[in-house]
């Protein structure tokens, strides 16, 4: 595969890893360290339900995907990516429940998804 379908293919990742990035942020400035067990799985009720509802029905249908077509890549990690997708989508949404201002919610992840994907072309470039 050559980098640019890579590189397309990855940024649903990017977009997953950007959003979660900025999740755990805004959750550890108004949490703070959490030491309880119940109070620590009540906080990242939101992650996994993203991850519920996205993800994991993504590598599920992969996965069943795989079983009967062996030809194409991208028919195989569609349903993955659509999954990383939604999961990114709601992680998203609930990023701007959780802030004060959501024009400052949409300004980082969208700085921190820059720099990752800045990061990724880069080192897809490298491995050309």
């Amino acid at each position: 595969m050559t980098n640019l379908p890579l590189l397309c293919l990855s940024m649903p990742g990017v977009y997953f890893n950007s959003a979660l990035l900025v999740w755990f942020f805004v959750v550890f400035s108004e949490h703070g360290l959490i030491f309880s067990i119940s109070r620590g799985f009540s906080v990242f009720k939101p992650f996994l339900k993203c991850l519920v509802y996205g993800a994991i029905p993504g590598m599920i249908l992969t996965n069943i995907v795989s079983i009967f077509v062996n030809n194409s890549v991208f028919l195989i990690s569609l349903p993955s990516l659509i999954g990383v997708t939604v999961s990114a989508w709601l992680l998203h949404q609930e990023i701007l429940a959780n802030v004060q201002s959501k024009r400052n919610g949409n300004i980082a992840v969208i700085i921190v998804f820059l720099i990752m994907a800045a990061l990724v072309g880069w080192v897809s470039l490298q491995f050309d």
